[in-house]
């Protein structure tokens, strides 16, 4: 379901670790979705330090986060790549309301020229 979405989609379970991705996710992160499945927030997020910090404030306050026209830094080898995005990061809850897991989108920003 999640790979019928074009932003990239990255689900983590409560101890933040990537439970799935969608190919949206694979190609903005450049990692195949076999690589970070499996991964630490922390890891996934390595050089954004600026979203990791929305992210930990959902674990925080279970409340829904947004992080508008930020910076996603990408490693493409041995050079790191910004690319121009916004973040949503919203609670995955159970019908009594307790936070199961995590849900983060990474829509990337077009300039159209």
């Amino acid at each position: 379901m999640i790979d019928g979405v074009n932003d990239a989609v990255i689900i983590l379970d409560k101890e933040g670790y990537v439970t799935k991705v969608n190919t949206a996710a694979t190609i903005l992160l450049h990692k195949g979705r076999d690589t970070v499945q499996g991964w630490k927030v922390g890891d996934l997020l390595e050089h954004n330090e600026q979203l990791l910090e929305v992210y930990t404030k959902l674990e925080e306050t279970g409340q829904p986060q947004v992080l508008e026209d930020t910076f996603l830094n990408v490693a493409k080898g041995t050079t790191v790549a910004a690319i121009s995005v916004n973040l949503y990061c919203m609670p995955i809850c159970t019908a009594k309301g307790s936070t199961e897991a995590s849900l983060l989108v990474m829509q990337p920003i077009v300039i159209k020229r």
